[in-house]
């Protein structure tokens, strides 16, 4: 837990991990827009100490040289069930309904990947 916590432990690092698990965000860009006050250098930075700790990989975008994608990583995964978990946290849901969007949300995570990394 304090691992994950020192890699993760900040509010804006979660908040672009989430933007990119559920809102299909990807560019640097997108992640500059949900964080008011954030500087491109504190960004870097962060995104940087997350492609360092395997948290995401990058690509280079299909349309430009100078732009990238990011994307959550197998390893990271995990993160998913724990993010939805915290969204749910005062909501009444079946354990059979939490797996099911679990499971909705890890398909389009992988697809995403499988479509924009593996083809």
């Amino acid at each position: 837990m304090n691992l994950v916590l020192s890699i993760i432990g900040d509010k804006r690092n979660l908040r672009i991990i989430n933007a990119l698990i559920f809102d299909d965000l990807h560019e640097f860009r997108d992640f500059l827009t949900i964080q008011k006050n954030l500087s491109t250098s504190i960004l870097t930075n962060r995104l940087k100490k997350m492609l360092d700790q395997d948290i995401f990989w990058v690509i280079q975008h299909p349309d430009s040289k100078k732009r990238k994608l990011y994307y959550l990583t197998e390893k990271w995964m995990w993160l998913i069930d724990v993010l939805v978990e915290i969204r749910l946290r005062n909501q009444t849901i079946s354990n059979d309904d939490r797996k099911n969007l679990i499971d909705k949300i890890r398909r389009k995570v992988l697809e995403w990947n499988r479509i924009n990394i593996y083809t």
